[in-house]
């Protein structure tokens, strides 16, 4: 039959047939597709599981790299003793910079 005559003979028939054969298209075309990504999905799984995943994915590769990295040094922060004397002469130096909701509170106790 010519691809023409069945577009023809299609175009002939009554809307509702004309759905049916549609849906019936999009279906059979669905569950094709369907079948198609479950066969990936389950490979996936399969070089997941064996380990296959990490080496496509380039993680060996990656850590090597991080590995290369330099190391950060942070510089230590001393932070100097004071005395009851100084802290008394900072609290006042401060002064009202704690107020609160009750009145004003000493920031170093």
């Amino acid at each position: 039959m010519n691809f023409n005559k069945f577009i023809e003979k299609l175009r002939s028939l009554p809307e509702g047939n004309r759905k049916v054969i549609l849906w019936a298209i999009v279906i059979i075309l669905g569950l094709i597709f369907l079948v198609f990504w479950l066969n990936g999905v389950r490979e996936r799984f399969k070089n997941f599981e064996s380990g296959g995943f990490l080496n496509n994915i380039g993680v060996p590769k990656l850590q090597e790299e991080i590995g290369s990295f330099p190391k950060i040094e942070f510089p230590e922060i001393t932070v100097p003793e004071l005395t009851e004397e100084e802290l008394k002469k900072l609290n006042d130096a401060i002064g009202d910079t704690g107020n609160t909701e009750n009145g004003t509170e000493n920031i170093i106790q």
